[in-house]
């Protein structure tokens, strides 16, 4: 099955002493700003307590609806609040979704 859907993967370090703090400010504030733009579908949140590694998935139902949502307000405004929690800049890559089971 063919698709436009895209992944975007975004990963950083968190400062460990931030990490709940972190975790609040995603449930909070992020995952719903994230639901109300246009094209989100789900995103996913990893990370390890040791290393303070965080990556997300996020899944849009094209490329330009990612591109949308990284150049909004509501993104922008997240991503300085969130650079109070991250030891550094997150790294971001996008990927067409091939299959989707």
């Amino acid at each position: 099955m063919t698709t436009n859907q895209v992944a975007r993967v975004a990963k950083t370090k968190i400062q460990m002493d931030k990490v709940e703090a972190g975790r609040v400010l995603w449930e909070r504030q992020v995952i719903p700003a994230m639901k109300a733009a246009a094209g989100f579908r789900h995103v996913y949140v990893l990370g390890d307590d040791t290393s303070g590694t965080v990556m997300t998935v996020s899944l849009w139902d094209s490329e330009a609806h990612a591109d949308a949502w990284e150049k909004c307000e509501a993104h922008n405004s997240l991503r300085h609040h969130l650079g109070g929690y991250v030891a550094s800049l997150p790294t971001t890559e996008t990927y067409q979704v091939k299959i989707e089971a």
